[in-house]
């Protein structure tokens, strides 16, 4: 029976001192993901951002159609009888002004 054939595929890496050294891939990845959650916890919490996100626009949908829509011409705002209403402007004495 013949052994199984290992892959002696390296990475260069770069040390801390500037000189290359072969890292096999399986370390490569060890070194990229310590532990599976390392792996798994980012992805968890991007896809409960992504949950909370819909979440949040579906409830605001729905609270907008429980609110009345705009009014309809006839409840819109109109002139008076009298024409539009002008601003006063008057210069005030001194005396006028009201002592706290």
């Amino acid at each position: 029976m013949t052994p199984p054939i290992i892959s002696t595929a390296t990475t260069l890496t770069a040390s801390p001192f500037g000189t290359p050294r072969a890292v096999s891939p399986l370390a490569a990845t060890q070194i990229a993901f310590p532990t599976v959650a390392a792996a798994v916890v980012p992805f968890a919490v991007g896809l409960l951002v992504v949950l909370g996100l819909i979440w949040a626009v579906r409830r605001g949908i729905r609270a907008r159609r429980g609110e009345p829509g705009p009014p309809d011409p006839a409840e819109q705002p109109r002139l008076p009888a009298t024409g539009p209403v002008h601003e006063e402007q008057r210069t005030r004495e001194p005396d006028d002004d009201p002592r706290a």
